[in-house]
């Protein structure tokens, strides 16, 4: 209406004041969510706002506190799911434990620049990769302990070098027969392709015949 319309000063205000109206009541409602931490509905409501605030002609937004509001409840729902795979692991369920904890990785990943991460990341995946090496040394010789193993690789990958050496230590310790470099060794050639480059790039092997 503002653009094409050219209302007059009176409509003008009526409009300034609908939006305003609008702009409060999602921006009270998405507090309100945020209160109750329901995070994931605050976030929706403050990426309307945050569109809205894009495309607003009349200085009706406060940017900086939609960008405030946003960044809040990111880490809120970056903690929740934080909290819920501490929780899980502290009730000896492992696998909720990773799903929650990659989860969380995977929504940091995707938001890190609005999210604080004071929540210790690296200190959770070491707890579920020892918690996993638990239990896999538990039912040492079961074909399940090395699925355990796997889990446990997979979350160690999520700490820092130091911690994720130890860990492979404690790996080891279930494989006497091998040693940690040899265990790499051994995961390097399991990720290897079976073909060769020859066979795999056969548009490059010519013939001798055609060779300079």
């Amino acid at each position: 209406i503002i653009s094409t319309m050219s209302p007059n000063t009176d409509e003008k205000t009526l409009i300034k004041g609908l939006l305003e109206y609008a702009y409060n009541k999602n921006y009270m409602y998405a507090l309100s969510l945020e209160q109750q931490e329901k995070y994931p509905q605050a976030v929706a409501v403050m990426l309307e706002l945050e569109a809205f605030c894009i495309k607003d002609k009349m200085n009706i937004c406060d940017s900086m506190n939609v960008q405030n509001v946003l960044e809040r409840c990111r880490t809120g729902v970056y903690g929740t799911q934080i909290d819920m795979a501490r929780k899980a692991l502290k009730s000896n369920r492992n696998a909720a434990a990773e799903e929650f904890a990659l989860a969380a990785y995977s929504y940091y990943s995707e938001n890190k620049d609005d999210i604080h991460d004071d929540m210790k990341f690296d200190q959770l995946a070491k707890q579920i990769s020892e918690s996993y090496i638990a239990e896999a040394l538990e039912l040492r010789g079961d074909p399940l302990a090395e699925d355990y193993m796997a889990h446990a690789k997979t979350m160690a990958e999520y700490t820092d070098k130091d911690t994720r050496e130890l860990l492979e230590a404690k790996m080891a310790t279930l494989n006497p027969g091998k040693t940690p470099l040899e265990l790499e060794y051994e995961a390097i050639e399991n990720e290897s392709v079976e073909e060769s480059y020859a066979e795999r790039f056969d548009d490059y092997v010519g013939d001798d015949d055609n060779m300079d």
